[in-house]
């Protein structure tokens, strides 16, 4: 097989303590035809300077020192520069299988896919909480439209968010002008519902091929504050606009049942927000008002949850 081009982008802030594991795990890929792109986003410790330690030693290794602009700009820069035919986003505290490019590529070059997917080994560090399990049922091996897969995955409780858990064509990802939403937090949740409605192919393969960090770091695990709360209104928003935009054009019924889903979530990080002032007032306001406007995302499953909510 002729082993095309495959860009790895890395945003990296702040991981001084995993980013040698994770560089040395794609450094031994089986696959070799590799261009790794490192976002330095403002890092404070010293992983900037093991970005350009590595950069020196391996001339397929790529760094860029950018100001702190959080995950979603670094890897808009990186999708931007990327040349390879395929692309891989990987999480600097992660590392994989010493074969997920290898067993990617091929399955994608033997379908012809757009996307694969498969399954994570999950690594809890003392004292995080697991936010996610994984869990999987679909059919390894198994070519499906994308819309089919997300359709199955919100169905059976499987959708899997994170963009390390997807291998992507990368002009797949530019034709359909896929990026990332820019200063929030949850910013991978319209990127992939956006990939995932596109026109294209997916596989998925069953090898456990990322192994995933759960930290005390951990972004969405850190208490519950007012740009937590602003981060996943502007996320419901964003969905929101596609979902309007495009009803009717796309089968979208399990798109609106992930949407009251991220509804409950969001009320409840209103009422358990620990920043009690005047902004909070004013988003609690703000997100009553994008209800008010929205009501296809009220349902009796939302009434529960505030309920239950408030009891809680």
């Amino acid at each position: 097989m002729e082993e095309k081009l495959v860009s790895i982008i890395m945003p990296v802030y702040n991981v001084e303590n995993y980013l040698k594991e994770c560089l040395d795990s794609i450094i031994n890929q089986t696959y070799k035809n590799i261009e790794l792109i490192l976002i330095n986003d403002g890092s404070t410790d010293n992983s900037g300077f093991i970005c350009d330690e590595y950069a020196s030693q391996y001339k397929n290794i790529k760094v860029l020192h950018t100001k702190n602009g959080g995950q979603g700009a670094a890897r808009n820069i990186g999708l931007k520069i990327a040349e390879g035919f395929y692309v891989y986003l990987i999480d600097s505290d992660d590392y994989i299988s010493p074969s997920l490019i290898e067993n990617c590529c091929s399955f994608a070059e033997k379908e012809k896919l757009d996307l694969v997917t498969f399954n994570t080994s999950l690594i809890v560090e003392k004292g995080a909480t697991v936010q996610h399990h994984y869990n999987r049922s679909i059919t390894p091996n198994k070519v499906y439209s994308n819309i089919e897969l997300f359709n199955f995955m919100i169905a059976n409780e499987e959708f899997c968010v994170p963009p390390w858990f997807y291998f992507y064509r990368l002009n797949f990802l530019k034709e359909n002008n896929i990026l990332f939403l820019e200063g929030y937090i949850y910013e991978d949740n319209l990127f992939t519902i956006k990939t995932l409605h596109a026109n294209g192919k997916i596989g998925f393969l069953k090898e456990k091929l990322v192994f995933h960090r759960f930290n005390n770091q951990s972004t969405t695990g850190k208490k519950i504050t007012n740009y937590k709360v602003k981060s996943l209104i502007k996320c419901q928003q964003s969905i929101n606009d596609f979902y309007l935009i495009n009803k009717g054009k796309i089968e979208l019924r399990f798109l609106q049942n992930f949407l009251k889903w991220f509804v409950s979530t969001t009320i409840r990080s209103i009422i358990f927000n620990e920043e009690k002032n005047k902004e909070s007032k004013i988003l609690a306001k703000e997100y009553v008002r994008f209800l008010f406007f929205n009501k296809h995302l009220w349902s009796m499953h939302l009434v529960k949850s505030f309920i239950k909510a408030k009891i809680n």
